[in-house]
Formats: structure tokens, C-alpha cells, sequence
């Protein structure tokens, strides 16, 4: 019972916030956050070239559509021999990668 009531009360106060934090907040709930998508492949790490759609903490994809995006991949580097005068070199490469359609607020958790 009080973890359904924490679980409750934490909802509450994560609509409270999210309405403090948007204009117009109680017409919607803004859960869509455009940035670029980090993805491991290989022994890389891959950023995507333009920013892609991703849910907020606290919100859920409604939908995922799988794309195939251009992303910039990195070795990874032993931090200890990294000369920071010279840029990583990076590879071009097209990923497949799924992307949320819409985000909603995650009332079930």
C-alpha cells in the first residue's frame, strides 16, 4: 500500500513539474525531446549527425518507427592517450535505428 501511494504521489509531482516547466503546460504535456542518439556499434560509439526524437525521462514512446540515419562513429579511446589539440578522426556510417513517434507521460509506473 505505501508503495502504490509513493508511486502516486511521485506522478503527481512529476505532472506539477512538467506543468511549472512548460508554457501553456496544461494544454499538453511536452515529453518530445529532439537531440542527437547515441549508439554503441562495435567497438565505436556513434552519434547521430542531426538531432532525433526522444521520450523525457518519465515518458514512454507511443509508437517507434525504424529509420535508417546517418550517424558519425568514434573509436573508443583510451582516455589516458587522448591529445586534445587533435580532433578523434570519425567514420561516416548509416545506421538502423528505431525512433519513437510520440512520447506520453508514463502514468503506469
Amino acid at each position: 500500500m505505501k508503495q502504490k501511494i509513493k508511486n502516486t504521489l511521485s506522478q503527481i509531482v512529476l505532472v506539477i513539474a512538467t506543468c511549472l516547466v512548460i508554457p501553456n503546460g496544461f494544454a499538453e504535456l511536452n515529453c518530445n525531446l529532439f537531440t542527437n542518439k547515441t549508439v554503441i556499434k562495435d567497438d565505436k560509439v556513434c552519434i547521430s549527425q542531426k538531432k532525433l526524437l526522444q521520450c523525457r525521462l518519465g515518458c514512454i514512446p507511443i509508437d517507434t518507427i525504424t529509420r535508417i540515419e546517418a550517424f558519425k562513429c568514434f573509436k573508443t579511446l583510451d582516455l589516458a592517450a587522448i591529445n586534445v589539440t587533435t580532433p578523434p578522426e570519425s567514420i561516416d556510417v548509416m545506421l538502423e535505428v528505431a525512433i519513437p513517434v510520440d512520447c506520453t507521460l508514463n502514468i503506469n509506473n
